[in-house]
């Protein structure tokens, strides 16, 4: 929802001027009036969406989002959640935000309840793949409360949309990386995954691996492996896999845990590429240090900030998504492109 005054800002002009170009009202150089209108469409401005962001402070919406207290990740995504917030807080939105842990389905299902309960009309949440998280989304559904999803998936439920990196394309790009990086020459590589709580472990993992199988056949898959998601579990998973494979140069870590995972590569005493994914502020030093070589990521702002876009332009607009999905993009970080600014995300609406 882009707003005169935040049109008038990034032009470097006063309101008056922008409402003049906007409304043809004359007054305005030419040289200006086309960087206006140049800003306006960038950003999808509408003053027919612009007057009804007016009337929606009338409804007085209620969100609820849900996140994990257990997973840093999802530090970058609540800061986005923040930030969209603060905008949203000018529409007369209230949000209610509830800390859950990852592994327990209960509780996200007893935080669903709780919001529903307290009258919200959309929730936000990155969901595990279970058949009673399906049965939850379908009864808000039949009840008039809308489910967005990000990060993590259920395609078979009645969500009104998912936001969030294409798991499989992440996993071939894992594989790519991995098979660039071996110089393509004889190499063993491994991968290390989560549990199966969520459709993207999984997922990636054998995008991963079907990638090095068809287009690197000089690449052994020396060994696979799944942990608990938790540092602690990945630091023993990796160490052990490390150590039953010597000849390991090439490693996927795709597992919430990595840092542990990053620590057994750091103490084996071995020059390893390692792939890892997400999580941009945990590894910053090791990118600088070499103990990763890349980082794969999903842009977790918009994670944060376009599902609560979608549930405002869907309750208080009544504008219905375009997509089922919205697919960030996927970013590969190294040590040069790390402090890259957030970007806007007008074109996945």
């Amino acid at each position: 929802m882009v707003t005169i005054n935040e049109i008038a800002q990034i032009a470097g002009v006063s309101r008056g001027t922008v409402d003049r170009v906007l409304n043809n009202r004359g007054g305005v150089s030419p040289k200006t009036a086309e960087k206006v209108r140049r800003i306006a469409n960038s950003l999808n401005y509408s003053p027919n969406i612009a007057g009804r962001s007016l009337a929606a402070r009338k409804k007085a919406l209620k969100f609820g989002v849900i996140l994990y207290s257990d997973i840093v990740l999802f530090d970058s995504i609540e800061n986005g959640i923040d930030r969209k917030s603060k905008e949203l807080t000018e529409y007369g939105v209230e949000l209610m935000k509830v800390h859950v842990p990852f592994h327990d389905i209960d509780s996200q299902i007893n935080a669903m309840k709780e919001l529903a309960s307290a009258g919200v009309c959309g929730i936000v949440i990155s969901p595990p793949d279970h058949p009673d998280m399906i049965e939850m989304i379908d009864s808000l559904y039949r009840k008039g409360i809308m489910t967005v999803t990000y990060n993590s998936d259920v395609e078979n439920s009645k969500r009104l949309a998912y936001v969030g990196s294409n798991y499989r394309e992440c996993g071939r790009v894992a594989g790519n990386i991995l098979g660039l990086l071996s110089g393509f020459g004889q190499s063993a590589a491994a991968v290390v995954s989560g549990e199966r709580i969520a459709q993207s472990h999984p997922e990636r993992a054998k995008a991963c691996i079907d990638k090095l199988l068809a287009d690197y056949p000089e690449i052994r898959i020396a060994d696979t492996a799944v942990c608990k998601e938790t540092d602690t579990d990945s630091y023993h998973t990796v160490s052990a896999l490390l150590a039953a494979n010597p000849d390991i140069r090439l490693l996927f870590l795709n597992d919430l845990g990595v840092r542990g995972g990053v620590k057994a590569v750091q103490e084996s005493n071995r020059r390893i590429h390692t792939v890892v994914y997400d999580r941009v502020s945990l590894f910053q030093e090791d990118l600088r240090q070499g103990r990763v070589s890349f980082l794969i990521t999903q842009q977790p702002w918009i994670l944060g900030e376009l599902p609560l876009d979608i549930l405002f332009r869907y309750f208080a607009l009544d504008i219905k998504p375009t997509s089922s999905c919205y697919l960030t993009d996927i970013e590969i970080k190294v040590a040069e492109n790390l402090r890259r600014p957030f970007a806007p995300y007008p074109n996945l609406l």
